[in-house]
């Protein structure tokens, strides 16, 4: 849909348009659209549902908000590079060719966090990378949800504890100094 709203506004010419011009509506509702995958049904609930509370929240304040995310992000992003962006995330395979690790390569340590409530990537799809990289020898940590409820957004909207995870895994991968 987000693609669809993009090549299907009347500025976007095939994609041939002036620098800080073209499809600037179909890039706000590509971006409105994703905003929507990315926040999870309860935190959706807890902003915009019919018990939420305060200045910015209930239903009516759900089109206001995504008007504002749609136009902040077309301040900074053109949409021939979210079209390139949608479709390098479309194409990605982390398995598509497998390799299992040969005595030449070091087997890495791979860390898995799945973020509760992400419609995007999901608890089933980090087990099922886990099992993947299992299988080809390599050892996940993998720590299957996070304590939030945020989704997929997570990753940016309550950054510190997933810097505390991160920084806990590193400091255990990376060898001690003699």
């Amino acid at each position: 849909m987000a693609r669809h709203a993009i090549v299907s506004d009347a500025r976007f010419h095939g994609g041939d348009y002036d620098p800080g011009e073209g499809p600037r509506a179909g890039l706000a509702t590509a971006r409105m659209i994703g905003h929507l995958t990315y926040l999870s049904e309860v935190e959706l609930e807890r902003r915009f549902g019919h018990d939420a509370r305060g200045p910015r929240s209930g239903p009516s304040a759900i089109a206001p908000y995504l008007d504002h995310q749609g136009t902040k992000f077309v301040r900074r992003f053109d949409a021939n590079s979210y079209l390139r962006l949608l479709d390098a995330m479309d194409r990605f395979d982390p398995f598509g060719r497998p390799v299992a690790p040969t005595p030449t390569h070091a087997v890495p340590r791979v860390l898995l966090v799945s973020l509760r409530g992400d419609r995007r990537f999901g608890r089933e799809h980090s087990a099922h990378m886990a099992s993947l990289l299992s299988w080809l020898g390599v050892r996940a940590v993998h720590h299957h949800e996070t304590g939030t409820e945020l989704g997929h957004d997570a990753a940016i909207l309550e950054l510190p504890g997933l810097t505390t995870l991160l920084a806990d895994f590193l400091r255990e991968s990376v060898p001690a100094a003699d």
